[in-house]
């Protein structure tokens, strides 16, 4: 039975074939098709049909890895008529040039489909711009709020744009916030709405040659600030503002990416902390007009400096802090947790405490609530144990392994339903999956946890991304504060762990976004209930092989899918795209032709699902 295709160029390095098959017919192969390097397009795609079971589909791309530093940004919204936004750091260019056409991506879905084709990366700026948060308007329109830097690197202040209604891809952009000549400018933004007015937070962090001049405040470098913009009005009543207490005693400097907003009706939270600091909560109950502060976590040394001071192994805050605010309008605080050691004297390195050790002080997500606030930070979540083995998965590693931070969990982001139901999720090393590199470093999974008695008790992890498959990597979740009869979370995968990327690579990452039925997290039973992957993968064989191998498929539907082989550093050997494979079993038979002895990845897309596994060519 021949399939059809569509076309592609002719490549000399690989082949594939793929041949439908039945139990007891005779298999008739299908006509050879050349492969290409170059990126193949599913036609038809289809775009995010939710009935059912759990769903995972790419709705951008970009060639920028480091979606945040530390703390989660708000990059998703979900909405009660069905609506869901996903904005995100996209650019179609890589390092070697600055990454120039670097912007705020955006895609959203109306109920039914999806507004943008997962690989032409809208932007929503016409200049230079990174790191975006996203909010909803008072009169159900969209801001986006991203950093500007110029194609010179010089910053510019903050880019705030805002679309014509829900769900728009008209957008309107100015920039505010812009710094005097030669300072910093304000980084790295974080936005909430509390009634009639935004509240921004901002880091001043980044200087150029160009933007010598620092912003000290009350004797604390490089500050977080907050700004208020009332909507009423179309006015920013409050600019460049300290919280409370920010001071040379409560923090040295300032860091980007350590802090979370969040807000609901006139009651707004922040948080801000990280390694080498305290963390620290302020709340407001009049839209951010006054706040009052609280030290969750003292850090053991007042005004440390990793460059002067030694510090006895100590575990912190590891910066990737996030805050949400109930429907009681009480604080919800979280964070990953690191270990540091003694610091280095005199030379401005510190050292970390890493490892594959399950839970600890090692990895874990630390937890604060307000409804006992009086309580001190608690482990909640880690990554997943071994076959219920809570000790030791493997050695410990550094961050030659190309970690993303210095926690093996990490990047918590929280969502609450109308019944208070907290679901948290976040970014874990999954300890059976490892590179075959050389490296042996671990991919990371996305996890969910749960509680619904405010806090005081939470559900054992569960891992939402492993039913996409081995040697892939999921990570920068972060989740929309509405909640329904799903979960809604966005996330970039890749096909290499870690953030350490060449500024010449030409990969290319997805930007994903997955929705998980409450039912099943309840149940325990993600990925079980109704798998709607359109299909099932098995190990090539033989395995290790040379020239040639077999993979077999089982397609649950007719369908189009993308088979692709690349190496390990990303490098596309093969990739094809065939249209209307029909229902059942198929056989993919992969020609790879002469290629260096080596691990390689294959993997195959269809539908929004993508399946990633290895094999060896001897």
């Amino acid at each position: 039975m021949a399939l059809a295709q569509t076309p592609s160029q002719s490549n000399a390095t690989g082949k594939a074939t793929i041949r439908a098959t039945r139990a007891v017919e005779r298999e008739i192969p299908s006509p050879v098709i050349e492969s290409t390097y170059a990126q193949s397009k599913i036609k038809n795609q289809k775009f995010g049909k939710t009935a059912g079971g759990t769903v995972n589909m790419k709705i951008g791309t970009t060639m920028f890895v480091n979606q945040t530093g530390n703390a989660t940004y708000r990059r998703t919204n979900a909405y009660s008529d069905g609506k869901v936004s996903v904005t995100w750091t996209t650019t179609n260019d890589n390092g070697t040039n600055g990454f120039l056409s670097r912007g705020s991506g955006y895609n959203s879905y109306n109920g039914t489909t999806w507004s943008s084709s997962p690989n032409s990366s809208p932007r929503i700026e016409t200049f230079r711009t990174g790191f975006p948060c996203m909010v909803a308007t008072p009169d159900n329109k969209e801001i986006v709020i991203a950093h500007r830097i110029d194609t010179n690197g010089l910053s510019q202040g903050l880019a705030v744009s805002t679309n014509t209604g829900i769900g728009s891809g008209t957008w309107s952009t100015t920039t505010v916030l812009q710094p005097a000549p030669q300072t910093q400018a304000m980084l790295w933004p974080r936005a909430a709405v509390s009634g009639d007015y935004m509240i921004v937070l901002a880091n001043y962090q980044d200087s150029t040659a160009n933007q010598p001049i620092k912003v000290v405040k009350n004797g604390v470098e490089s500050p977080l600030v907050y700004s208020r913009y009332k909507f009423s009005t179309g006015t920013w009543v409050d600019e460049d503002m300290t919280f409370p207490n920010y001071d040379y005693d409560l923090f040295v400097e300032g860091s980007p990416d350590v802090y979370s907003i969040d807000a609901k009706g006139n009651d707004v939270a922040v948080v801000a902390g990280y390694y080498f600091s305290n963390l620290v909560l302020w709340k407001s109950a009049d839209n951010g007009a006054t706040w009052t502060m609280k030290i969750l976590d003292s850090f053991p040394v007042p005004h440390y400096r990793y460059d002067k001071d030694s510090l006895p192994v100590t575990a912190v805050s590891n910066g990737s802090c996030h805050v949400l605010v109930d429907n009681a309008g009480k604080a919800h605080v979280f964070s990953g947790m690191a270990r540091i050691q003694d610091s280095i004297l005199g030379d401005g390195f510190f050292t970390y405490t890493y490892s594959r050790i399950i839970g600890g002080v090692n990895d874990a997500i630390l937890y604060w609530s307000e409804y006992n606030p009086d309580s001190s930070l608690r482990i909640i979540a880690s990554a997943m144990p071994i076959a219920g083995d809570s000790s030791v998965a493997a050695g410990s590693f550094t961050e030659a392994t190309r970690r993303y931070g210095i926690s093996n969990s990490t990047y918590p982001s929280a969502g609450i339903d109308a019944e208070g139901k907290i679901f948290l999720t976040y970014s874990a090393l999954t300890p059976t999956d490892v590179t075959a590199d050389g490296t042996n470093a671990n991919y990371r999974d996305i996890l969910v946890t749960y509680s619904t008695d405010n806090g005081t008790n939470w559900a054992t992890p569960q891992n939402i991304t492993q039913h996409l498959g081995t040697n892939i990597e999921q990570v920068y979740p972060t989740i929309a504060k509405f909640v329904n009869d799903r979960i809604h979370v966005s996330y970039l995968g890749k096909a290499l762990p870690g953030n350490s990327v060449p500024a010449s690579s030409t990969d290319v990452f997805d930007i994903n976004y997955l929705t998980v039925p409450v039912a099943q997290i309840l149940g325990n039973t993600v990925g079980m209930l109704e798998n709607e992957a359109p299909f099932t993968i098995a190990q090539n064989y033989p395995n290790p092989f040379h020239g040639s191998t077999n993979i077999d498929v089982h397609f649950n539907r007719s369908t189009s899918a993308t088979i692709t082989v690349t190496d390990i550093m990303g490098k596309v050997i093969t990739s094809e795209t065939y249209d209307q494979i029909p229902a059942g079993k198929s056989n993919i038979e992969l020609h790879v032709g002469e290629i260096p002895a080596g691990v390689y990845l294959y993997s195959i897309e269809a539908d929004g699902f993508k399946t990633t596994q290895r094999m060896m060519v001897n």
